[in-house]
């Protein structure tokens, strides 16, 4: 997929803020993306131009427009795949049970697009994940539920492809262990990612799937021994939670 970089970059620039930056100075975007401030400028000026950004002069600084506020209405308003509604409580729920960061992934066009994420309120320290780092889908755990739930034609195409280069020592890279990991999916009904993508770091996710086609994942991220302690509850809980809102 070929993306517009100034598309990219406009969205990378609203990724910047979150809970830790409500408001951001325009130096602060520019050295977080490091992106050229002349750049930065243009992006953020077109963005509060159409209120998805907006700029306090009195404190010479960025957040978030209110643009956002119906946006996110309509969404929880949706009849869609998933109750987004009940997901919300149900992650926190889940990050503070087992200490992990929870996340819902839509799965658009056999890329993961992160929707929601908790983390767990009394924990000291949590995992911070950035979403702008692509990772090749037999890393992780919501890329293996991709080709597992993908048609022939795409999963043996990857197969017989799969990048050679590793993301971390443990990362699969041959053919004959990835369908090993998509065998143990079908027999766990969840797959895991255990140190492929950061040593001392693992997940565990769970399929969402509607007229049999995978539509969205919830995950788990946590320290490896922590994912290989709870990994049967932890997916166990996911699973029969969309169980019941599929119902």
């Amino acid at each position: 997929m070929k993306l517009i970089q100034s598309i990219q970059r406009a969205f990378e620039i609203i990724d910047c803020f979150n809970e830790d930056n409500e408001e951001l100075k325009l130096n602060d975007i520019s050295k977080m993306l490091n992106l050229n401030i002349n750049t930065t400028r243009g992006i953020v000026n077109t963005l509060v131009y159409f209120s998805y950004l907006e700029h306090d002069q009195e404190k010479n600084v960025y957040k978030l427009g209110y643009i956002f506020l119906p946006k996110s209405k309509l969404l929880k308003s949706r009849n869609d795949d998933i109750v987004i509604n009940n997901l919300e409580s149900f992650l926190k729920e889940m990050a503070n049970k087992y200490n992990v960061n929870a996340r819902f992934h839509k799965i658009l066009e056999n890329n993961i697009v992160k929707i929601l994420s908790e983390e767990p309120d009394e924990s000291r320290y949590f995992l911070y994940i950035r979403d702008s780092k692509e990772l090749p889908l037999n890393a992780t755990s919501s890329g293996k539920l991709i080709l597992k739930y993908s048609d022939d034609d795409f999963l043996q195409n990857y197969l017989n492809n799969i990048p050679e280069e590793k993301v971390s020592e443990n990362t699969i890279t041959t053919k004959t262990k990835m369908i090993e990991e998509l065998e143990n999916i079908d027999k766990n009904g969840y797959s895991t990612e255990i140190d492929e993508v950061a040593i001392g770091i693992s997940s565990v996710a769970v399929p969402i799937i509607k007229s049999d086609k995978l539509v969205a994942t919830i995950s788990a991220t946590a320290p490896t021994k922590t994912i290989k302690e709870n990994s049967d509850d932890i997916a166990q809980e996911i699973i029969n939670f969309i169980k019941n809102i599929q119902q």
